[in-house]
């Protein structure tokens, strides 16, 4: 009897030690560094959000767009270090950013950027010497229009070519990304 006390009393302690870092999904969206919420793409495991971070003083116009998941599991909600940002100080259409895999629940390698023209109708990423095409999701939402693709992880070093086309598929820019 007194096993079976110990057991459960145990088995309670760690419930509520394991579920200490966990938080409501509105509690990590109240970050200090979040502004604006641009899209959530809901994942096996929990969610992605694009954002507008808070930037204050000199960084302001240093990053525009961010990402982050955020893990889902039994007891809430748990901020992860998956995460990163484009920068807005290259003179280009098409940011690009890639974020790669920090933990075994992540979603990512993902490669997401910012478009800043209303020419960019199609986002397609080439990889593998051209031999892969993958088309990326584009979302528009509160002044920002924006692509992301959930890519394979690379085994060694590679190149990713991202491509923005016009309605009539005209290449518009271009950007690369290394990673591996």
């Amino acid at each position: 009897m007194k096993n079976n006390l110990s057991s459960v009393m145990c088995f309670i302690l760690f419930i509520v030690l394991t579920g200490c870092a966990n938080k409501e999904f509105s509690e990590i969206l109240r970050d200090d560094q979040i502004e604006t919420i641009v899209h959530k793409e809901v994942v096996d495991n929990g969610v992605v959000i694009f954002y507008v971070p808070n930037r204050e003083g000199e960084d302001s116009a240093k990053v525009d767009f961010e990402a982050r998941f955020i893990q889902k599991n039994l007891f809430g909600w748990k901020a992860t270090y998956d995460r990163g940002g484009t920068t807005a100080t290259l003179d280009t259409n098409l940011y690009s950013q890639y974020l790669m895999k920090n933990s075994d629940k992540s979603p990512f390698p993902l490669l997401f950027g910012e478009i800043t023209t209303p020419k960019i109708t199609t986002v397609k990423i080439e990889y593998g010497n051209e031999t892969k095409i993958k088309e990326a999701k584009i979302v528009e939402n509160k002044g920002k229009k924006f692509w992301f693709a959930f890519i394979e992880e690379p085994k060694e070093k590679i190149k990713y070519t991202i491509k923005g086309y016009s309605k009539s598929g005209q290449v518009i820019e271009k950007a690369e990304q290394e990673a591996g």
